[in-house]
């Protein structure tokens, strides 16, 4: 199937473009430094779309998990162990022997990938100028989907209880004040954390936490009407100020491109392939360690611009993105005058909608002649409750009473 933008549950190759996420700043440096990375193609999955598939956007947010064809590094200030992984067939190895592995239709081409527990990250998939075909596309159900989700959750149990003991660690040094050394470090804390600052070890659980979901101790958020009676009822429903917050986080996610997000120009810009063959081979698909690091390079790269240039304010939705215009090569510039005339000006052909015909010249040197208008939804809908009411009205007569069985826009 084609379509302005990639579908997701779909296994991809993507390769970040630093300069393209560097143009906005007009920054020598940061173009120079841009231009001296070089990012390699990594193989993914993309799990879930951020925003609506709308055609005018030049690029739309993605979380995708990269691949990886080793077991997972460990990181013992986390509390992930390199077991916490799923093998995708047909690779069936793993270290405990007793995970299924995901399973791909059509069956996946390569023999060593892996599944990497927290491996998410957010990009910014940019749009072709053609339309993604994900026919050759390597997919997974949806049952398979949760079937990820449900062999991963015993190792988020596993994180979140390590995560919690540190929090709870943390707590007894705040409240032992110069007692701190006797504090015993959670199991799996490496030396060089014991020895890091309070301010550095609450920042560092912090941001754990935030990306962690609560645990089932803290699932329950009803409130009980009468405390000291326990056979008094619960609301299940959420109060007023959790339903604001709801709406809060929804809202900042902007799914519709209204907020100019600060954090967009930190996003990786992608280009992607569902080709996974005509990109990688089993023995050149690198780490998604190596991903991160370049992630992190053109971070640091777009703090220095942003240093350089605090006054310079964050770009739209179109982040100064071009789109690919290698199929646009033969489309010729327009005046204003032609611009003005052509409603499809801006939108290349392959992405025009079917029903949609741009206007012609015969139609601009007749203006006299009536031109065929497509009926708005609201005057559709008064004609249809006219006619209904109509239609009842006339089955019996009611002498000049209103019928029961009408509805009440009759």
């Amino acid at each position: 199937m084609k379509s302005f933008c990639p579908d997701f549950q779909r296994y991809a190759v993507i390769q970040m473009d630093p300069v393209g996420m560097v143009k906005h700043f007009d920054d020598p440096i940061a173009l120079s430094a841009a231009q001296a990375m070089r990012p390699r193609k990594y193989l993914v999955y993309l799990d879930y779309p951020l925003d609506l598939p709308t055609p005018s956007n030049p690029w739309y947010r993605y979380i995708v998990n990269p691949i990886g064809t080793t077991l997972r590094p460990e990181d013992s200030g986390r509390g992930i162990t390199s077991d916490m992984v799923i093998p995708i067939y047909p690779n069936t190895f793993h270290p405990n022997g007793d995970r299924p592995p995901v399973r791909t239709y059509p069956p996946f081409p390569f023999p060593n990938c892996f599944h990497w527990i927290k491996s998410g990250v957010t990009v910014r998939v940019r749009r072709k100028a053609t339309r993604y075909d994900d026919t050759n596309a390597y997919k997974i159900t949806f049952q398979q989907r949760m079937e990820i989700d449900r062999t991963f959750f015993p190792d988020k149990m596993r994180i979140n209880a390590f995560l919690r003991a540190k929090q709870a660690a943390l707590e007894e040094v705040e409240m032992g004040g110069n007692h701190s050394n006797s504090v015993p470090t959670p199991s799996g804390v490496s030396p060089e954390e014991a020895h890091l600052s309070d301010s550095d070890v609450e920042s560092r659980i912090d941001d754990d936490l935030d990306s962690l979901p609560e645990g089932p101790e803290d699932f329950d958020h009803a409130e009980e009407t009468d405390d000291t009676d326990p056979s008094s009822p619960r609301s299940v429903t959420p109060s007023i100020p959790q339903a604001s917050t709801s709406v809060e986080a929804l809202l900042k996610m902007d799914i519709f491109g209204f907020e100019v997000d600060d954090t967009a120009e930190l996003m990786p810009l992608v280009d992607l392939w569902f080709d996974l063959t005509d990109h990688l081979t089993a023995d050149t698909i690198p780490s998604p360690v190596e991903f991160y690091q370049e992630h992190e390079e053109i971070m640091r790269i777009i703090h220095e611009a942003r240093e350089r240039a605090p006054s310079l304010r964050a770009p739209f939705l179109d982040n100064g993105v071009e789109i690919d215009r290698d199929a646009l090569s033969s489309v010729e510039s327009m005046t204003t005058a032609e611009f003005l005339r052509n409603e499809d000006a801006m939108v290349p052909p392959e992405l025009r909608v079917p029903f949609v015909s741009p206007l012609n010249e015969e139609s601009l040197e007749s203006p006299s002649r009536p031109s065929q208008r497509r009926p708005h939804i609201s005057t559709t809908w008064r004609t249809f409750k006219r006619r209904t009411a109509q239609c009842l009205k006339s089955i019996v007569p009611w002498h000049n009473r209103r019928p029961p069985c009408l509805p009440y826009w009759c």
